[in-house]
C-alpha cells in the first residue's frame, strides 16, 4: 500500500465536482484475495499517517480497531472513512477561506 491508494480512494469514492459517492472495489492482495483489515503499519502506509497518530486516534475513539491473536487490526473501511473525512474537512476549510476573502 502507498500514498497512491489514498489518491485512488479519493478518485474512486468521490466525484469532487458534483459531490456524489461512487463504488470502489475492495483492495486486494497480489494473489487476488480481498483485504479485510490492515495491521497498523499497512494502515499507516495506506493512509499516509504515522503510528503515533494512529494509536492516538484509536485511544480517542476516532478510529475503530481490534485485536486478533494479539495483533492490532484496523478494518479497510476505516482507511476510506479517514481519507474522506480529510477531503471533506479540506473542502470546508477552502470554502470558508474563499468566503472570508470575499468579505474582505
Amino acid at each position: 500500500m502507498s500514498f497512491a491508494l489514498a489518491g485512488h480512494i479519493a478518485q474512486q469514492h468521490y466525484n469532487l465536482e458534483n459531490s456524489t459517492r461512487c463504488e470502489m472495489p475492495a483492495p486486494q492482495l497480489e494473489n487476488g484475495l480481498p483485504i479485510f483489515a490492515y495491521d497498523v503499519n499497512d494502515f499507516c502506509r495506506a493512509v499516509g499517517i504515522g503510528k503515533t497518530k494512529v494509536y492516538e486516534m484509536i485511544k480517542e475513539g476516532r478510529l475503530r480497531s481490534g485485536l486478533l491473536e494479539g495483533k492490532r487490526i484496523i478494518p479497510v473501511e476505516e482507511a476510506e472513512r479517514i481519507i474522506l473525512l480529510a477531503i471533506d474537512s479540506a473542502s470546508a476549510c477552502a470554502k470558508a477561506q474563499t468566503q472570508q476573502r470575499a468579505v474582505l
